[in-house]
């Protein structure tokens, strides 16, 4: 069993505003994610929340998913997907997609190609490229949960990545939305003027870098 972790504890400073509350195409980024790794076919989704928990909570319901909450939010990313592993325990996964919420809009069918690279392999951990560049979502296999739980906070996640770098399965993606990370006001106005011009979100016809 793989089970979907969605970070959206963050304090989202450089937006000004929650980023799991910004829309595209009239659908907010957290139900953008939840619905995504839905549709890739994982049944287990567990948001973890922190800064602005009461104002996203409500966005979730309906979603069918389990809410963690970081209290520790301030403490940066690692702090989240820690809290979401804790969260994960108890249903004894093989492995956690992790899915920063400012990564909105990464199609499904990158996480099931994801999903299918780790059944066919178990390689411990897969991220998405394109254009040789690394992207998101990311799996971790539980050989690496440990790793993760005792990374050191100033470099979290990545300090894995580069322990096991041996480890580490790139995934070639024609996908150029595991690069589009959302964090500026300015870069959201870009993206939300390019994709709310479309009929859907489909996969676009340009590259749009920030």
């Amino acid at each position: 069993m793989v089970v979907g972790i969605v970070l959206a504890a963050g304090e989202s400073k450089r937006m000004g505003r929650p980023k799991a509350l910004l829309t595209i195409n009239s659908k907010t980024f957290i139900r953008h994610v939840v619905e995504t790794l839905k549709a890739a076919g994982l049944d287990i989704i567990i948001v973890v929340l922190g800064a602005d928990a009461e104002t996203v909570e409500p966005e979730l319901v309906g979603l069918d998913v389990t809410i963690a909450i970081n209290e520790n939010h301030k403490a940066g990313q690692l702090s989240s997907i820690q809290k979401g592993i804790e969260a994960a325990h108890q249903f004894s996964p093989d492995a956690v997609i992790i899915h920063p919420i400012d990564h909105p809009l990464v199609h499904p069918e990158t996480v099931s190609a994801i999903l299918r690279q780790f059944k066919s392999s178990s390689n411990p951990i897969i991220l998405p490229t394109h254009k040789g560049k690394r992207g998101h979502p990311v799996l971790f296999s539980s050989s690496v949960f440990d790793d993760l739980m005792n990374a050191p906070n100033e470099v979290g996640a990545r300090a894995v990545v580069w322990n096991r770098a041996a480890a580490v399965h790139e995934l070639l993606t024609n996908d150029e939305q595991v690069l589009l990370n959302v964090d500026t006001p300015e870069f959201y106005k870009l993206v939300e003027q390019e994709f709310n011009a479309r009929p859907s979100q489909g996969s676009p016809d340009k590259e749009i870098s920030g």
